[in-house]
């Protein structure tokens, strides 16, 4: 089907047709951090004027103000191709397109979309991410068909998580040139930030973290000659601290830069591995002066006993 300003000035450089983009996020149901990826379900509406579709209203003596189109009719009604660049599965469910008496459609789908999320762990878990839709059209370039956020943009309002804090929800407007097409696309991000409930690391791992490497550091208070206590508060707290740091490196991607948590509990690894090192180093250096300390008593007595031996002679 013909775009609406094509048909209507086809002989002239006809205007490119506005398309209002907006997206109600109603669940967010899986954050993958590990492959950055996100699980989105909601409603992705789309608006624009065509005017070949107009008619009468009720005020102006018509029989209603808009009509539903049947679903096996919508291949007779012209609907933008827009996409979701950065979407890696996307399922449709239901949805309808509604034609308004003066030729406004409106078209709604209720979809399931699988998003690439790019995500940085630096300030974990201070973190916050920033998400959303790349919402482009596909076929026609900004020439043809312009898209906007100004329909409402992206809603996240009722939108909860155990882990995350939805908010801060924005639709940027852009033109952007796609080599593999060969021109300029209209493009709208729909975006909403995530930040990250700090309370879980918090609680279940940098309180343990902190706790065991001082009590790693509390041997240092017990004699040395009682070695399983020495050995156990010095050993166990590096085990301990070893096993959290690996379990926040397994919900992370294989990053090459410094993650604030982690590099925490490396510290604090490094100062019990330290109390562990330093006891066996004072073990050894212990050893080593008892083992002096035997020798210099057998050299003690032998001197005693030559000479009680010369008095006696004498």
């Amino acid at each position: 089907t013909m775009r609406p300003s094509l048909a209507k000035n086809c002989t002239g450089l006809p205007d490119a047709d506005g398309v209002t983009v907006s997206f109600e996020v109603t669940a967010i149901t899986f954050i993958n951090e590990r492959l950055q990826k996100i699980e989105v379900a909601g409603f992705f509406a789309l608006e624009w004027l065509d005017e070949r579709l107009a008619f009468n209203s009720t005020a102006a003596g018509g029989c209603f103000d808009y009509v539903f189109v049947q679903k096996k009719l919508w291949d007779h009604v012209w609907i933008p191709d827009v996409y979701v660049e950065n979407a890696v599965r996307t399922q449709f469910g239901s949805g309808f397109v509604k034609i308004a008496h003066d030729g406004t459609v409106r078209s709604s789908r209720r979809v399931l979309l699988d998003l690439e999320c790019p995500m940085a762990f630096g300030h974990l878990p201070f973190d916050e991410q920033v998400c959303g839709l790349w919402v482009a059209s596909y076929s026609q370039t900004a020439a043809h068909v312009k898209l906007s956020g100004e329909l409402g943009g992206i809603s996240v309002a009722e939108v909860t998580s155990v882990e995350w804090e939805v908010s801060q929800p924005d639709a940027v407007t852009a033109t952007r040139r796609i080599a593999r097409h060969g021109g300029d696309f209209s493009y709208v991000d729909l975006t909403f930030r995530l930040r990250r409930l700090r309370a879980y690391y918090v609680i279940n791992v940098l309180v343990p973290g902190l706790t065991f490497t001082l009590i790693s550091w509390t041997g240092f208070f017990i004699h040395y000659s009682v070695a399983p206590a020495r050995v156990a508060i010095a050993v166990i707290p590096v085990l301990i601290l070893t096993t959290l740091r690996n379990g926040v490196f397994a919900a992370l991607p294989r990053v090459s830069y410094r993650i604030w948590l982690t590099d925490l509990l490396f510290l604090s690894l490094l100062f019990s591995t330290a109390a562990v090192i330093h006891y066996g180093i004072i073990s050894a250096l212990c050893e080593r002066e008892a083992r002096q300390k035997s020798k210099f008593d057998v050299l003690r007595r032998s001197f005693k006993r030559k000479k009680y031996a010369a008095r006696a002679q004498a």
